[in-house]
């Protein structure tokens, strides 16, 4: 067994890492505070940015900050600020993103410091041809209400920076004039203001227009005295889930746009059973519910479009949402999907801390779908990046392999403040990712590569958005998730295409390439059309019942897409129907029966290691990623509810070499090759042998690999 090097290494969080920030303002208090002459001349100094936009950000690093930071200017702090930017421009950074006064409200009384202080940051990173965004809680305020909640918070969520009024100066606590107090989402059942315990933090209301006010007139000041490149806006989301929120202005909302009136928590035909978990309320058989859910994912939305106003069409938008496909994301109105019109770059928060982040092909799906979600976006697509959490070396080259193999930009960041203390003698993000970055820049490949298919699999929202499960209790991401794992581990090449896809009849719908859909009961009309098209034009259909027997609002058809495409002769002979138990095991047999002809096939050699297939403009690659880890903890640290941290990760010695063979029809040539490394000092040759006609027989010499190459046509 060999031990990753200690130079190298991430894994899954839980949800995010957000909250937190305190301090405050009482009501009253006007948006004009000035910055301090040093802070306005630090600002002046960087209004102009010293480089261009960067279209697809590839190596994004946090800039963390403490509660110490509030001491600027002093020499201590604008001297640290140098030495960080320094070493993120060793280590080849392009965008640095703020992590931490996270809970920003409830730093009002402390904008004119933490604006110079960021202002500063700014000037520092521009004179680098470095990015800054900033990074924080859309409507999260710290309010702890045990003290359990409270030794909890300042435990497993000091990353967020820890300052918050007590409970009598939090009664009057606001900022430019609105009072937090009022502004706060309710519970549907009581009344009484949402508290999130996991954050130990009450929620502002997406829909109250107070709020939406006062976060303006915030941003209006923060971009006027800092001159970002742009904005992480976190937590557009209801984090208490379908138990929240009753405010007046979401009852006016509901009423407004949908003409329904919100019953009360006792109305079981509509709330379900509310003993169980809230995102598991609700009687989806009722079309006012339904109704609800949709004006969740709208009302996020909303908000965000609101921010996109503030800081216009020049700045960088993004937000954070861990997956966009499970049924329980409806009660919080989460949905990468819903915004994707809004933001800039999709973000996909899907490695963290714990030995478990080394199978990564577990979470793969969910980062799949958002990079879809991204490409949705118009032809060209939108830049997707991977959150990648890690503590120590060997986690941070994971995390920046998974984001190569995936073909997406890197946003590598530490998360100390989960554990009680930092890890004694941890080094920042900048020293763990640099030799990584550095071995990118000199191995450079065209960003970000066209994924080589086999497969095409559909997710339809409104399948998941009208809460459909099927007899076993699978929703429609159950269903179409499998697909994502089996052709991850078998080496296929695939894709999600979306709603947005589907009824644009995007060109990426390809008639070449079966069409999987499975957990796709609710169709539009439209969708319906273009999936008869598709079969009409030649395109396959790979479809598990049952498809489109109800529209998009859940409203039973006369006659479902299934039956239409069974009665048309002319495209019945490319409509493979299977068996919802049997799912992508059909698969097998497919190949064997040569009605799927991979791209690419594994002819011997480790089975531990996944391939994928790219084109990085005029180079087919071959991306190559171990999965075959043991993910070590370390034995002291834990974070949040006992969780051991990654310290090391210990990989199985390939034994033989991995023989490939290559389909490369109306692919570059791939006559001759190298592997490449971080592992390798060097380059290592690649045997390249004719298998007949386009395809080639590629023979990969792992010896010394433990966990990413890339064999380089």
């Amino acid at each position: 067994m060999n031990e990753i090097s200690a130079r190298k290494g991430g894994n899954r969080s839980t949800r995010r890492d957000f909250m937190k920030t305190a301090a405050t303002a009482v009501v009253g208090a006007k948006c004009e505070n000035l910055l301090s002459p040093v802070a306005l001349e630090a600002a002046r100094n960087t209004m102009t940015t010293a480089h261009d936009p960067n279209p697809y950000p590839r190596r994004v690093i946090s800039w963390w900050s403490t509660i110490g930071d509030l001491e600027w200017p002093s020499r201590a702090i604008r001297e640290k600020i140098q030495r960080r930017a320094d070493a993120m421009a060793a280590a080849k950074i392009d965008v640095a993103i703020n992590f931490g006064f996270h809970y920003r409200f409830d730093f009002a009384p402390n904008f004119a410091n933490l604006h110079g202080y960021f202002a500063d940051i700014a000037n520092s990173l521009h004179e680098r041809n470095i990015q800054f965004m900033d990074h924080f809680s859309c409507n999260v305020i710290a309010r702890p209400h045990t003290p359990a909640d409270l030794l909890g918070y300042h435990t497993h969520e000091r990353h967020c920076v820890n300052l918050y009024p007590d409970p009598v100066a939090a009664k009057d606590a606001g900022y430019a004039g609105y009072r937090f107090n009022d502004l706060r989402e309710t519970l549907i059942g009581s009344g009484e203001p949402t508290y999130i315990d996991f954050y130990a933090g009450e929620c502002l209301c997406h829909n109250n227009p107070n709020f939406m006010e006062m976060h303006k007139a915030y941003l209006r000041r923060l971009f006027k005295e800092v001159p970002l490149d742009g904005i992480h806006q976190d937590d557009m989301g209801f984090y208490g889930s379908f138990s929240t929120c009753g405010c007046q202005y979401c009852r006016e909302k509901f009423h407004r746009q949908f003409g329904r009136e919100l019953p009360p928590l006792s109305d079981r035909n509509f709330w379900g059973d509310t003993s169980r978990h809230p995102y598991d309320w609700g009687n989806y058989n009722n079309p006012t519910f339904r109704d609800w859910v949709r004006l969740r994912y709208q009302s996020n939305a909303d908000h965000l479009k609101v921010v996109r106003e503030v800081i216009g069409p020049d700045k960088i938008l993004m937000t954070c949402c861990s997956s966009s496909g499970p049924a329980r994301l409806n009660g919080m109105g989460l949905s990468a999907e819903e915004w994707v019109n809004v933001v800039d770059w999709i973000t996909m928060e899907n490695v963290g801390l714990s030995p478990k982040s080394v199978q990564w092909q577990g979470i793969e799906p969910e980062a799949m779908l958002h990079k879809g979600i991204a490409r949705s976006r118009s032809e060209a697509g939108a830049p997707a990046i991977t959150i990648s959490y890690f503590t120590f070396p060997d986690g941070a080259y994971l995390g920046w392999a998974i984001a190569h193999f995936w073909g997406v930009g890197n946003w590598a960041t530490t998360l100390w403040g989960r554990m009680p203390v930092d890890p004694p003698g941890a080094k920042e993000e900048a020293e763990l990712i640099l030799p990584y970055n550095k071995w990118d820049m000199t191995h450079m490949l065209e960003a970000p590569g066209r994924d080589v298919l086999d497969v095409q699999l559909a997710f339809i929202r409104a399948s998941r958005d009208n809460g459909w499960r099927d007899a076993k209790g699978r929703d429609s991401w159950d269903r179409v998730r499998r697909w994502s794992e089996f052709l991850t581990k078998n080496n296929l090449g695939y894709e999600f295409l979306t709603t947005r896809d589907l009824e644009a009849a995007t060109p990426r719908l390809s008639t070449e390439l079966p069409l999987v859909l499975d957990g796709c009961p609710h169709l539009n009309d439209r969708i319906c059309q273009v999936i008869k098209d598709f079969a009409t034009h030649g395109g396959r259909l790979w479809i598990v019942p049952p498809l489109g027997d109800h529209d998009e609002h859940a409203e039973p058809r006369t006659k479902s897409l299934l039956e239409m495409l069974k009665e048309d002769k002319t495209v019945q002979d490319r409509v493979l129907v299977i068996d919802p138990d049997s799912g992508p095991e059909i698969l097998a047999e497919l190949i064997r029966k040569e009605q799927l002809a991979p791209r690419l096939r594994q002819i011997s050699g480790p089975k531990g290691w996944s391939a994928r297939l790219r084109v990085h403009g005029q180079r087919l690659c071959l991306h190559l990623l171990n999965s075959d880890l043991q993910g070590v903890p370390h034995p002291t640290l834990e974070e949040r509810r006992g969780q051991k941290i990654l310290q090391r990760i210990i990989t199985e010695p390939a034994r033989e070499p991995l023989v490939l063979e290559v389909d490369c029809t109306g692919l570059p040539a791939l006559d001759h090759a190298t592997l490449e490394s971080p592992d390798l000092n060097g380059s290592r040759a690649v045997s390249i042998q004719s298998a007949g006609g386009k395809r080639r027989k590629v023979t990969v010499n792992l010896e010394g690999i433990r966990l990413y190459a890339v064999v380089a046509g």
